[in-house]
């Protein structure tokens, strides 16, 4: 590349680039666009901020739910159910061996996720759901906790990380 053909692009581009009669050590760097994932920069932000990684995924921190309402959780966080005395946890993901997105399965696979549920009406227990057809749901006290879904589905090549899961729930009273 020469020098005319250095400053064409740097006026298109708007960098500011010295005169080659200035400098005789000039090399050509050809500008490249960044581009940093939204994801990345949220969790380095946040990170910087003192917050956690639940906020990018638009999961925020001890969230208040109403009951009879889905709502997504992530790992780690807290939601209080409004005008109830209940708070139910997202503990961990137990076991994922759902069928890859990437792949076709026979059968859909089963997730098994464990939620920590308190209340003044019943001591804190934890319940262990299931994505499949069997134990999607658990009573605690005089409420149901049931499993609506669990994102991201795996892939072939890579596990989910676990800060990465985010469940939805419901909480209904029977």
């Amino acid at each position: 590349m020469r020098v005319g053909d250095l400053s064409k692009l740097a006026d298109m581009s708007g960098l500011v680039v010295p005169d080659a009669s200035e400098s005789t050590n000039l090399l050509p760097i050809e500008p490249r666009p960044v581009r940093r994932p939204f994801g990345l920069t949220c969790l380095f932000a946040l990170s910087f901020l003192g917050l956690n990684g639940p906020a990018c995924a638009g999961v925020p921190p001890d969230p208040v739910q109403a009951v009879g309402q889905d709502f997504a959780i992530a790992v780690g966080v807290t939601a209080r159910i409004s005008q109830t005395d209940l708070v139910v946890h997202f503990d961990s993901v137990v076991n994922d061996s759902r069928c890859p997105s990437d792949v076709q399965c026979i059968t859909a696979g089963d997730a098994t996720v464990a939620v920590t549920a308190a209340s003044e009406g019943a001591a804190a227990r934890r319940y262990e759901l299931h994505t499949d057809d069997g134990a999607r749901e658990a009573t605690h006290g005089k409420f149901r906790l049931s499993l609506i879904g669990l994102k991201p589905l795996p892939t072939s090549t890579r596990p989910v990380p676990e800060s990465a899961y985010v469940l939805t729930l419901r909480v209904s009273q029977p």
